[in-house]
């Protein structure tokens, strides 16, 4: 199957502001990167030098965009990998000269897919299709090499969470199974977020179902010997409240492990158990079993309850910026792990529908992308603050 590499047609800059802080924020498009169809810019990942765009697009299918500068931006591939029902590009990951794309299927189960010349819109190949073979794998929730592993985590809302290695480079049909029935935690829904901090395999998860458990944070050293592999808990469930359901995003900063959660609540698409803001949380990783020293570094929903869910962090320079859902969403910003500004500028964030779905970084610049539901996506870039590239 032949993919075509098409121009975007993203050009001007509409309009650019100073944001708190002294960075400047500049929209680069409000147009979906030119498709009107991809309502949502839902994960960014650097690859060989450039960077990295897939969407959410129910009419035709995903789409992924590159761009060398960010300012210009191409698709990559042919709406949903020639299928419409691969509505989003829901994760990526650059491993060795592979860039690895995960996608979101409600009907035949998440795809993976990998190219090692991704920015010609050639050499796609499909890794992995109907979900493992089970289509109630509806999204692939996390991808992450291991030492000479690739781990991928699935989303099933229906059976619970599975996870999947290889140690075959991560090529097609080289995947055993980790887990399944989400590691014996009834509820637990989604394989979230992996990162490999302080020599071994951290998992986020998702219990978005009863008896909504709350979210989990997991360890592996990888598997033995004789191929088995055990899991260990490190946190408390929900990190002591179920109404934070989902660890869905991890990042190390500044030597120390930081999860950002979900709460339940209008934007998170979830409302069972009543409202909570995101939590940020954070560890050295002291303890055997769950860690005793995990600590809350924001307030709850940095203060706004509708500040639900944290859906991205990005490390730009000596910054942790955090950004996601609720109240049109919002983006904060730390250089100690604990002091937290918000960023905000003329016009930022007013339009959007979520909030912030994904945080890229090029040329020391950060990206960020929302996501709506009715209208186009739009893409931000924040520039440093003496405004030039680094």
């Amino acid at each position: 199957m032949r993919y075509r590499a098409l121009v975007a047609g993203v050009l001007a800059f509409a309009l650019t502001a100073p944001a708190l802080g002294g960075e400047m924020l500049e929209r680069i498009c409000n147009d979906g990167l030119g498709d009107p169809h991809n309502i949502g810019i839902v994960y960014m990942e650097t690859h060989v030098g450039r960077l990295y765009a897939g969407t959410w697009n129910l009419v035709e299918g995903c789409l992924l965009y590159v761009s060398e500068d960010g300012e210009t931006w191409r698709r990559v591939i042919e709406p949903g990998y020639g299928d419409k029902d691969n509505q989003a590009v829901i994760r990526m990951r650059s491993v060795g000269g592979f860039l690895y794309v995960g996608t979101w299927n409600n009907t035949t189960g998440g795809q993976l897919w990998r190219s090692s010349t991704p920015d010609t819109g050639a050499g796609w190949e499909p890794v992995m299709q109907d979900g493992f073979g089970n289509p109630a794998n509806l999204a692939v929730g996390s991808i992450r090499p291991f030492g000479d592993l690739l781990y991928v985590g699935m989303f099933n809302p229906s059976q619970g969470q599975e996870m999947w290695r290889s140690a075959a480079g991560g090529g097609p049909g080289s995947f055993i199974k980790s887990f399944d029935r989400g590691l014996g935690i009834r509820g637990a829904t989604d394989a979230s977020s992996l990162l490999v901090w302080d020599g071994h395999l951290y998992l986020g998860t998702e219990s978005a179902q009863p008896p909504h458990p709350g979210c989990d944070v997991w360890r592996t050293g990888g598997p033995d010997e004789s191929g088995e592999e055990t899991w260990v808990r490190v946190g408390e469930a929900g990190f002591g409240d179920a109404k934070s359901f989902n660890a869905f995003r991890m990042i190390a900063f500044k030597g120390q492990l930081y999860v950002g959660t979900w709460g339940f609540g209008a934007s998170s698409f979830t409302t069972q158990l009543g409202p909570k803001g995101t939590t940020i949380w954070r560890t050295s990783g002291e303890g055997d079993g769950p860690y005793t020293d995990w600590e809350q570094v924001n307030e709850d929903g940095f203060g706004n309850v509708r500040y639900d869910s944290t859906l991205a962090m990005e490390i730009v320079g000596d910054t942790l910026y955090v950004g996601g859902f609720g109240d049109h969403g919002f983006l904060f910003a730390t250089e100690d792990g604990t002091t937290w500004r918000e960023i905000t500028g003329e016009e930022f964030l007013e339009a959007s529908e979520f909030g912030i779905h994904a945080l890229g970084e090029l040329n020391g610049n950060l990206y960020i992308g929302v996501q709506n539901w009715t209208k186009p996506a739009e893409l931000w870039i924040l520039r440093p603050e003496d405004g030039s590239e680094s």
